[in-house]
């Protein structure tokens, strides 16, 4: 009635029983499914019903590597299982967005047969279920792991082989649209890539180390290495502009370390011209620093970059350099931790009592790690 004021804590105790209930009813359902697949799993049941199963346990809850496990499992029976495909629609294509024609990279490997259309639908199938999922985890490791997998069982639609890879790299690409600096969508783009590197029409007998490792290899085949060189730079490209849009993303530049050498020893460049290539990286890197100088992942390739040539006129200009910022920024820990590693492999006069002030700064602002700085403060004095 208008007027009559409710009972606050008598409602706040009905949501909170209703709440209760609700949730007590997922529960049950969940762990019913859950022991329906335990149960099929037991039993080894490779079949159409159990891999349904899989299905309804992993959209609840996909870090169950298990019931990925076994869903492979599943499938791999069911693909070896010659029969006839049921009349139903066609399957969907999942990749409409990013397809590719096939016609144009390639002409079919083989006609198709119902098992081998079968085995496409199957994967096809998870590849979507892999797609829904990632959108919702997009950091558990067993989803992109499922998906490589129903990568790799996947028919080739081209002589190449390139063509499912170079979907996958469309995919790759949106979902680190969606969260940039995700490690697991950066690990599966390198598998990715280190696929595309290996058309068959190029890669002969090469068995040798994978991209882009490759390109240090003396034993890579020219017109393979040509290829490779085109996709190392429009590889590096993509972490630059990723870079560029921000710059505290420690993938992108992980990824960037594992080109670079590669790159640069593939192109034969003289001393001059390496310390050239290295320099650019250095204003990079400097432009990070000065940007966000709290950023772990800038501290670190710049320490890559200083490791690559350690020569004293390198370590001088970033010592001054690291010195202005340190005066802008007179609390930044990344700063001062970095300073008296430089300081301590130059050894100038001087050098080892500024990097041992700084270590006691350190043992001030980041108490946590205290007794770390003390035992470099002790290395430096024994």
């Amino acid at each position: 009635m208008h007027g009559v004021k409710r009972d606050r804590s008598k409602l706040t105790a009905e949501l909170k029983a209703q709440k209760k209930e609700k949730e007590a009813k997922k529960l049950q359902v969940y762990l019913d499914i859950e022991k329906r697949f335990f149960t099929k799993r037991d039993a080894n049941e490779l079949n159409q019903d159990a891999l349904e199963t899989t299905t309804e346990l992993l959209s609840l809850n996909p870090e169950l590597y298990s019931a990925w496990n076994f869903r492979r499992k599943i499938l791999s029976h069911l693909f070896q299982q010659n029969r006839e495909q049921d009349a139903e629609q066609p399957p969907k294509d999942f990749f409409a967005s990013l397809r590719i024609d096939a016609e144009k990279e390639g002409e079919s490997l083989t006609e198709k047969d119902p098992k081998s259309e079968r085995k496409r639908q199957l994967l096809q199938e998870d590849l979507e279920l892999t797609i829904q999922a990632l959108q919702m985890h997009p950091k558990v490791y067993w989803i992109w792991n499922h998906r490589k997998w129903c990568l790799q069982e996947l028919p080739s639609e081209d002589a190449d082989g390139l063509v499912k890879w170079k979907h996958e790299i469309g995919m790759v690409n949106k979902m680190l649209e969606l969260d940039a600096r995700n490690f697991h969508g950066w690990d599966y783009r390198r598998y990715i890539q280190s696929q595309l590197a290996l058309p068959v029409s190029l890669r002969k007998d090469y068995n040798g180390a994978p991209f882009p490792r490759s390109l240090l290899d003396a034993d890579l085949p020219t017109e393979l290495r040509k290829y490779q060189e085109k996709l190392a730079n429009d590889e590096l490209a993509y972490t630059l502009a990723k870079i560029e849009s921000n710059f505290s993303n420690f993938s992108a530049w992980h990824q960037r370390s594992l080109l670079l050498p590669a790159i640069w020893s593939s192109q034969h460049l003289s001393e001059q011209q390496l310390r050239a290539k290295r320099d650019e990286e250095f204003e990079l890197i400097r432009q990070a620093m000065f940007v966000d100088p709290d950023d772990q992942s800038v501290w670190t390739y710049h320490d890559w970059l200083i490791n690559l040539d350690p020569a004293l006129d390198v370590l001088d200009r970033e010592i001054e350099s690291i010195g202005e910022l340190l005066e802008l920024e007179p609390d930044s820990r990344w700063c001062m931790q970095s300073l008296a590693n430089y300081l301590t492999q130059r050894r100038k006069e001087g050098d080892l009592q500024e990097a041992e002030t700084l270590l006691g700064r350190l043992m001030v602002i980041d108490a946590d790690r205290k007794e770390r700085y003390a035992d470099e403060q002790r290395t430096l004095k024994a």
